[in-house]
């Protein structure tokens, strides 16, 4: 870090996550956040208006997803939220299990009717954890109909040792045109995160991981750029926190509770965040070769997958201490 004059952090455009529901109808096992069908915690409506109003003052509000838990259970509440989100100019984006694809007609009536309410991109999953819950064709019918009605797709394909998919196998199980992969679809690969159920459920031997760096040292792309808000209010500078109701402050990226204090203020503080600051410069492995180099004694995992398995490791309870002197020496240093 160097010394004399520094600059401000510019402001990040964004786009807000909000946690429509923790229920599910499926109960995965690489699920960070433990959402299941039992779970009840859900968005008042009225609380996510409020807080896509506090987003959208900031003048950077780019895009509005409704994640969970499967969104989708909640139907009414995704309607009013999509179209308020789209009163305040921001599009809206939807994280499904396709669940509601039945069949093409139904997949294609429930896609229209939420575009004319301001979806404009779509996020399913192909793998081998949700496949076996919601069948394949079902995921197709959901992926068809939103090219055909005009909207972005992002398939997650979560892949293990022994996963049966990759993404090089999507594309023709799903049915995607390859003239539609890197414009109107993307295919992402990614790693579990041993975080939530998936810290319990999933054998450590079935995780891919390597000691490449080119696999997972890089600057972050989502800190700050991509908050959450779940529906206790609790605020995350990016979308892979776990679950709100365990111990908040203790989770990656925290950075306030909309309840407690105005969102807009707590999304202005992101970009001025030491720690995201660096996250979103220099990544998460730079962050931790530092730790490392300034506190030789600490043990940690030398094998990583992404950027994000990385983030895991900096906010394990050992290395989040020391990572929390090492910022406060760092700006010490920089004041200095």
């Amino acid at each position: 870090m160097t010394r004399g004059r520094r600059e401000e952090p510019g402001p990040w455009a964004f786009d807000l996550n909000l946690v429509v529901t923790y229920r599910c109808n499926l109960q995965c096992s690489h699920c960070i956040a433990d959402c299941g069908p039992r779970r009840r915690e859900a968005l008042a409506v009225e609380d996510g208006e409020r807080w896509i109003d506090a987003a959208a003052a900031t003048g950077r509000l780019s895009v509005v997803g409704l994640t969970g838990g499967e969104p989708l259970l909640r139907l009414d509440a995704v309607r009013r939220l999509l179209a308020h989100a789209s009163r305040r100019g921001a599009e809206g984006g939807i994280v499904t299990n396709c669940f509601w694809a039945t069949s093409a007609a139904a997949a294609r009536a429930k896609l229209a009717e939420l575009r004319e309410l301001g979806l404009r991109h779509l996020t399913v999953s192909c793998d081998g954890f949700h496949v076996p819950a919601v069948p394949l064709e079902r995921v197709r019918r959901a992926v068809g109909a939103a090219l055909e009605l005009e909207l972005g797709v992002t398939v997650n394909v979560v892949v293990t040792r022994d996963g049966p998919y990759s993404l090089l196998e999507v594309p023709d199980l799903l049915g995607v045109p390859r003239s539609e992969l890197g414009r109107s679809v993307e295919i992402k690969e990614i790693a579990p995160l041993l975080i939530g159920r998936a810290a319990r459920e999933i054998p450590r031997d079935a995780l891919i991981r390597t000691d490449q760096p080119e696999w997972f040292d890089g600057p972050c792309r989502y800190v700050g750029r991509s908050p959450a808000v779940a529906p206790d209010g609790a605020v995350f500078a990016c979308c892979c926190f776990g679950d709100s109701t365990r111990r908040a402050e203790a989770r990656i990226g925290w950075a306030g509770n909309a309840r407690e204090r105005p969102l807009t203020d707590i999304l202005e503080e992101m970009p001025r965040n030491l720690l995201f600051r660096l996250l979103e410069q220099n990544g998460p492995y730079a962050l931790l070769r530092l730790v490392r180099a300034r506190c030789p004694e600490l043990r940690t995992r030398k094998r990583y997958f992404t950027t994000c398995d990385v983030c895991v490791e900096l906010y394990r309870p050992a290395v989040r201490r020391r990572l929390a002197s090492v910022l406060n020496e760092l700006a010490v240093e920089a004041r200095g």
